[in-house]
């Protein structure tokens, strides 16, 4: 039995341990500093509310550049296709990005739809230096 007890709190110690989201640190000259530190968050403005689009079609993402600082001039970006299942999950396919490594500037990025099942609940998520989620719309096979 004290076996059991020992194998089961040791099994519980290691999920907790590995579940547990990263810590986040800045150094101690970086922490000093964090006044400087400016995030780089556009709009995304299309695809809005409302869109359609079809599997295997081209789609223009676009977002808003106006607040861009000159800081962030140089930024990459990366775009997620996530959708919303009423969970707390963006259940977001990193493994599959629609696009990356683009200038977070361009205002604008093609991607093909990719094969996935119909929804009415898909959102994108641009990723520049922090991420920034569209309204949900629909992609379907027609």
């Amino acid at each position: 039995m004290q076996l059991l007890k020992t194998l089961l709190t040791t099994l519980l110690l290691v999920a907790s341990t590995t579940a547990a989201p990263p810590t986040a640190y800045l150094p101690a000259a970086a922490a000093s500093k964090r006044d400087k530190l400016i995030v780089v968050a556009p709009t995304v403005t299309s695809p809005s509310s409302g869109s359609k689009w079809v599997v295997g079609s081209n789609q223009v993402v676009t977002w808003d550049t106006s607040k861009i600082p000159p800081s962030g001039q140089n930024n990459r970006g990366t775009i997620f296709l996530g959708f919303n299942n009423g969970t707390n999950s963006e259940n977001l396919d990193v493994a599959h990005p629609l696009a990356s490594n683009f200038s977070i500037t361009s205002g604008r990025q093609s991607v093909v739809v990719p094969k996935v099942p119909h929804k009415t609940t898909y959102f994108v998520v641009l990723v520049g230096d922090s991420g920034n989620k569209s309204p949900e719309f629909t992609i379907s096979h027609s």
